[in-house]
């Protein structure tokens, strides 16, 4: 298996893709990574309206996630969601490089250890 095989399938054993379809879950999935974003920002000294709105954000998302009625019927086009999602991982791996640390084996240490915990 490769990184992002091993890395779904410790969310999956964790149980975050039971019971939603792949669209709730894609959309869900986007949702996390606002609120993981904004947890980024928040490791950040800089511009206070940038960084604020960012926190912001990640907090609604956050609530938004758990609101299991927020997620019903989500309409997601993949061929356009494929090329953002590259995109993301694009600067994810660089903003990584700079800090000269391995992301991707990161996450999948992160992901083995959070199959412990289940569904929050």
């Amino acid at each position: 298996m490769n990184a992002q095989e091993i890395v779904a399938a410790n969310v999956a054993a964790r149980g975050y893709r039971d019971g939603w379809t792949a669209e709730q879950f894609v959309a869900r999935q986007l949702c996390k990574l606002q609120e993981e974003t904004g947890e980024a920002v928040g490791c950040l000294t800089t511009s206070k309206y940038w960084a604020g709105h960012s926190e912001d954000a990640g907090e609604s998302a956050a609530k938004a996630f758990r609101d299991r009625d927020a997620w019903l019927a989500p309409m997601v086009d993949f061929s356009k969601l494929r090329s953002e999602l590259a995109d993301v991982l694009v600067v994810l791996f660089a903003a990584a490089q700079a800090l000269d640390f391995d992301v991707v084996q990161a996450a999948i240490d992160k992901s083995s250890a959070d199959v412990a915990r289940g569904v929050r």
